[in-house]
């Protein structure tokens, strides 16, 4: 076993906190703390305090902040005429499938928002210089609007920054008391909306990223060389660099919970997987092909297009405390309304009134009475009387009532895995269907089942999978620079250039955040796409730091052929210019104070089967008698025919009929349709 740190790595949910406690002598212990009392986690880390060398880290606290609207007001500088740059917005991929309004709203109001005369072309001659007056007198209106925070998106920057740096400096010498984001800092690519957009949520998520923070003992930034940020592409990095980007680590809850699945599996011999974490709001659907994780440059968060490398996590609204209502069209929904954990579902008696998905699990037997090893004690009264509610505006009792809404969670569930299967041409049932989170193992091998897939793999402790993640991902860091050129005007002297700038820019990173250079791996991408179209993708380049700039062109030029031609079944090679958009760098660096496999199991010896009680299954009418097991008295090798349930604190495991569930030498489930 490897040398390990005395460490803690953490995700922060919006109901948990997940957390892996790993001592130097290599023992590993699992943690899950509610976050309904602040004060839980904070004593936490105290009691931990003086004992951790590490802290790793990751939470949802970005994306919910952007999902919710709670943000605080900013102020933007742009050129003169531009002043509704954000308001054209972009129409993300929902607009005529999903109802409703599909804009983005409003991140900084036009109230916000104040024009300079200033401008340079795109070819960097400058046409108008910075006015002084004016930067001063723009100053003096944010103070009166009471902002703490200034943007700066100039056109042209991403290529020409000087006038962004200038009106930065002029603001610095009038006053101190502003938080500055400049839009070429944050974005040196092309696209003056995203690249504004990108700089703007950038301020506005700063503070909460600084709060969240706070959660830490000895809240400095001098001394958080130490504490590490799971980051949207799969990636941690020191606090300092996430503080500055706070927008890189976004989706890094749900990109954690990826990462750790995908390394867990692997450890059990998996290596083409589907990964299903259904939390309390939502359910987070990944592709994994021979162990590669699928990575997309452009996010769609809250109907926000965003220019940002991530891991390709598909969420819907589909959790526990998926609301069940009836809409105004008479067609009953699941979702994507949520319970979240306050009031909760109405089993939780927290004063919720509308019934979930947990409660009609609790209807049909599905979950125990309490929850989190008997800490969290349930109602079902209350949640059958919900149930029977709403069952009754369909002449439902609420054993029908509950099954249905099951019906219509589980079907919303395979959408969602088809959209990252099938719609890119992958067979689901040549993959392994992983269940994570609080409700993924319960609902995992019904759904697998629906999707004609035959293997269902569970993790001895899937609610804190994400933990897990943060625990054994990479550092790694990315840089971009937008060139423009198409195939038949590339110079290779400049793509060369090109590449030894970004090269140089993650060189300095690393040596600013204490990175050792003998550990860093700099790959090279492009991004491309053919002469006409809107949108590139990125592409990896043959990974040869010794390949001639013309052949690593040809060899990546070719990849892009192959890829656009099996995604979308349409050739173009040879029939479309294709354009080099931009050159990026990826610097990836391993952390060394890892454990290199999942710790052994031990049963705890006690008896396996606790009770029987009725559960109703998806595929039969009737609810059928089935033992309850304790997982964690489940010795190595034991075997389960469903129908059966197998509860532990964090989860409850479905095995439906004809299912058949498996433990291997690290305590994890294998259920396989027989």
């Amino acid at each position: 076993m490897a040398q390990v740190e005395n460490l803690i790595s953490m995700d922060v949910g919006g109901t948990f906190t997940d957390i892996l406690r790993v001592r130097t002598d290599g023992t590993i212990n699992p943690y899950k703390i509610s976050n309904l009392e602040p004060d839980n986690l904070k004593q936490f880390l105290k009691r931990a305090d003086g004992r951790v060398t590490t802290f790793l880290y990751s939470t949802t606290a970005m994306v919910n902040a952007v999902l919710t609207g709670e943000l605080q007001n900013v102020g933007l500088i742009v050129n003169k005429g531009f002043r509704d740059l954000l308001e054209t917005a972009r129409l993300p991929a929902s607009v005529g499938v999903e109802p409703g309004n599909q804009l983005p709203r409003r991140l900084i109001p036009l109230e916000y928002v104040r024009e300079i005369d200033a401008r340079i072309d795109h070819s960097g001659i400058e046409i108008n210089q910075v006015n002084t007056k004016e930067v001063s007198h723009l100053v003096d209106e944010f103070k009166q609007l009471g902002v703490n925070s200034i943007v700066i998106s100039l056109l042209h920057s991403y290529a020409h920054p000087e006038h962004e740096q200038k009106v930065r400096e002029m603001i610095r010498e009038v006053s101190q008391d502003f938080d500055i984001t400049v839009s070429s800092d944050v974005l040196s690519e092309s696209r003056e909306y995203e690249r504004t957009l990108s700089a703007a949520l950038t301020s506005l998520l700063r503070p909460i990223m600084d709060r969240h923070l706070c959660f830490f003992p000895d809240n400095d930034l001098a001394e958080l060389s130490d504490l590490w940020l799971m980051q949207s592409n799969g990636g941690v990095t020191p606090a300092r660099s996430a503080i500055e980007n706070p927008l890189a680590s976004t989706m890094s809850g749900p990109v954690a919970a990826v990462i750790g699945m995908n390394w867990i599996s692997q450890q059990c011999g998996i290596t083409n997987a589907i990964t299903f974490d259904v939390g309390g709001t939502s359910t987070d659907v990944a592709l994994i092909t021979e162990g590669v994780i699928q990575k997309k440059s452009v996010s769609d968060i809250a109907n926000f297009s965003l220019k940002l490398s991530s891991l390709d996590v598909l969420s819907i609204g589909a959790g526990g405390g998926s609301l069940a209502f009836m809409a105004q069209d008479k067609r009953w929904h699941v979702g994507p309304e949520s319970a979240g954990a306050l009031p909760g579902p109405v089993c939780y008696a927290r004063g919720g009134v509308q019934p979930t998905l947990t409660d009609a699990n609790l209807v049909l037997g599905r979950i125990p009475s309490s929850l989190l090893g008997g800490k969290l004690s349930l109602d079902k009264q209350a949640a059958f009387d919900a149930l029977e509610k709403l069952g009754k505006k369909r002449n439902l009792d609420a054993m029908q009532a509950a099954k249905d809404v099951l019906r219509l969670a589980s079907h919303n569930m395979c959408g969602a895995i088809r959209r990252v299967s099938v719609l890119k041409g992958y067979d689901p049932s040549d993959y392994v269907l992983c269940g994570m989170g609080g409700a993924g193992p319960m609902h995992a091998a019904e759904v697998a089942e629906l999707l004609g897939m035959s293997s269902v793999f569970i993790p001895l402790d899937p609610g804190i999978t994400a933990a897990w993640g943060v625990y054994v991902a990479d550092i790694e860091q990315d840089f971009s620079q937008t060139v423009g050129v198409l195939d038949s005007n590339i110079s290779f002297s400049k793509i060369s250039h090109g590449f030894s700038n970004l090269i140089e820019r993650a060189k300095e990173w690393a040596i600013q955040h204490h990175i050792p250079l003998e550990s860093c791996q700099l790959h090279r991408k492009f991004d491309l796409r053919y002469k006409g179209m809107t949108h590139e993708f990125t592409v990896a380049c043959t990974n040869s730091s010794e390949m001639k700039v013309e052949e690593l062109i040809d060899g990546t030029f070719d990849a892009f052929h192959s890829q656009f031609e099996e995604m979308t079944g349409r050739v173009w090679r040879d029939k479309e210019a294709v354009e080099i958009v931009n050159l990026r760098i990826s610097l990836i660096s391993n952390r060394d104070e890892r454990i290199v496999s999942l710790p052994a199991y031990h049963c705890d010896g006690s008896e396996p089967v606790v009770s029987r009680r009725k559960v109703a299954f998806l595929s039969l009418e009737e609810p059928l008698d089935a033992p309850i097991y304790n997982r964690k008295s489940l010795i190595i090798g034991a075997n389960i025919a469903g129908p059966a349930v197998i509860e532990q604190d964090d989860t409850t495991i479905i095995i439906p009929p004809n299912w058949n569930a498996e433990v291997d030498q690290y305590g994890s489930l294998f259920i396989t349709l027989i």
